[in-house]
């Protein structure tokens, strides 16, 4: 919404330790990736995620890999704990609020 000049706000009812400790799912989609980069918010993303380019199932004994680049056009998940995005989004968000001599509210 910032890139379009619209400010928001995102109210939570935690702390920002417990919102930056809370265990997530480490899976991202692809779009997810595309939009945190268009953003500028995917150095830290880009430095300590992997990818991943198919699974693996197994069924009666029988390994069978399902590569995702064949069915999606060279598209792929990524691995980064969501833990890590949400203190990437948060200082971003701090660094603009610190731009507009703002203080972040959390609540406690």
């Amino acid at each position: 919404m910032r890139k379009k000049g619209i400010d928001s706000i995102v109210p939570k009812h935690r702390s920002r330790e417990y919102l930056e400790a809370r265990v997530r799912a480490g899976l991202l989609e692809q779009n997810i990736v595309d939009v945190m980069k268009y953003l500028g918010l995917a150095d830290r993303l880009m430095k300590e995620s992997q990818e991943h380019h198919g699974v693996y199932f197994i069924f009666k004994n029988d390994r069978i890999r399902v590569p995702f680049d064949n069915y999606t056009d060279s598209r792929h998940i990524t691995i980064y704990v969501q833990q890590e995005v949400i203190k990437d989004l948060l200082m971003h968000g701090l660094m603009i609020l610190e731009l507009f001599s703002l203080k972040p509210r959390f609540i406690k």
